[in-house]
C-alpha cells in the first residue's frame, strides 16, 4: 500500500575516503567555552567548491541508480553559531559584507544577525540547488527537510542551528518538525508537543507543509521502546489538534 517512497538523505555529512583531498574540506568548528550546543556530525563545507561538487555528484548518482518521489534532507543541514570557520567559508563571509572571522562577526550583534540569515539562506539554496539536479532526472520529485523542535519553538535558535521554519517552508515541499519530547527532555511531553502544533498553526499554510516527526524508541534509555498505547494516544492527539502529516 505504500504509494510514496522518499530518499533520506545526508546534505553534509559525508565522509570521502581518506584519500580524497575533499575530505580535508570540513566544516570547522570554533571553540565553544559555554559548549551549549554541539552537532555531533563531521560534516563537508558547504562553502567548498570542490565539496560542493562532490555532493552534487553524489545527488545525480541517485537520481540515476534509484526511482524514488522525494528527498527528505536530515538534521545534518545544520551550522551552529560557531561555524564554519574553514577558510571558504570565511572567504563568503568577507562577499557578504561580514568580518572575515567568526569571533569578530559574534562580537557584533548586527553582523551576528545577517550573518544567520545568510547562512540559513545558503543551506536552504544548496539543497535545493541538490533537489534540483535530481529533479532533472525524475521530474516531480518532491523536497523536504527534518528541523530541530526548537527551531520551531524559539526563534533564537536560528542562530545556534542557521535553520528556520518560515526558510524551510519557503523552499521544501515538506518540513518534517522532529518533535520528540524524550530526546528533548522535555518535562511535559504533551505540553511539548502542543505548543510546536501552535507555533505551526499559527502560519496560515503551514499545517498542510508540515510534518510532526515522532521517536518511537527513547535513545536516552538504550533504545527502550515508546509504549504502542502511547505512542497510539499521542497520534490520535495530534491529529485531533488538527495536524495533518505524521
Amino acid at each position: 500500500p505504500v504509494k510514496r517512497v522518499y530518499a533520506w538523505m545526508p546534505m553534509l555529512a559525508w565522509q570521502p575516503p581518506a584519500g580524497d583531498p575533499v575530505a580535508e574540506d570540513r566544516v570547522v568548528t570554533l571553540p565553544n567555552i559555554a559548549n551549549h550546543l554541539a552537532m555531533g556530525y563531521p560534516r563537508l563545507s558547504p562553502f567548498s567548491p570542490r565539496a560542493r561538487q562532490f555532493i552534487r555528484d553524489l545527488y545525480v548518482d541517485l537520481a540515476h541508480s534509484a526511482t524514488f518521489d522525494g528527498i527528505l534532507f536530515h538534521d545534518d543541514v545544520t551550522l551552529s553559531d560557531y561555524e564554519d570557520g574553514s577558510r571558504w567559508a570565511l572567504k563568503a563571509y568577507g562577499q557578504w559584507g561580514l568580518p572575515a572571522s567568526v569571533p569578530a562577526i559574534r562580537a557584533n550583534p548586527g553582523a551576528m544577525a545577517r550573518w544567520t540569515q545568510r547562512k540559513t539562506a545558503f543551506l536552504d539554496a544548496f539543497a535545493t540547488e541538490l533537489a534540483q539536479a535530481v529533479r532533472d532526472e525524475q521530474p516531480g520529485l518532491k523536497s523536504a527537510r527534518n528541523l530541530y523542535a526548537q527551531v520551531v519553538l524559539n526563534p533564537k535558535s536560528e542562530e545556534w542551528y542557521s535553520q528556520s521554519l518560515a526558510s524551510s517552508l519557503a523552499h521544501y515541499d515538506y518540513t518534517a518538525v522532529m518533535a520528540m519530547p524524550y530526546m528533548e527532555q522535555a518535562p511535559d511531553p504533551t505540553a511539548f508537543l502542543r505548543a510546536i502544533v501552535d507555533k505551526v498553526a499559527a502560519r496560515p499554510g503551514a499545517m498542510a507543509k508540515v510534518v510532526i516527526e515522532l521517536q518511537t524508541v527513547d535513545w536516552r534509555k538504550d533504545d527502550a521502546p515508546i509504549p504502542s498505547a502511547e505512542l497510539a494516544d499521542t497520534i490520535r492527539t495530534l491529529y485531533g489538534w488538527g495536524v495533518e502529516n505524521i
